[in-house]
């Protein structure tokens, strides 16, 4: 694989909402969060409560 382009599109809901991966449009949902610690946190959460493949 030479490159991946993601695009990243901020989304509502805030402190509440975990990341969501469009994996066949290469875009991820982003929450704006109060802060980079949250940001981490968050991202390691979702990446490691995925389920796989599923259609939403």
């Amino acid at each position: 694989m030479k490159s991946l382009k993601l695009v990243i599109q901020p989304t509502g809901g805030g402190e509440h909402y975990l990341p969501v991966a469009h994996t066949c449009f290469n875009l991820l949902d982003l929450p704006k969060y109060s802060s980079w610690e949250t940001l981490q946190n968050k991202l390691l959460q979702a990446i490691d409560h995925n389920q796989g493949f599923k259609l939403a």
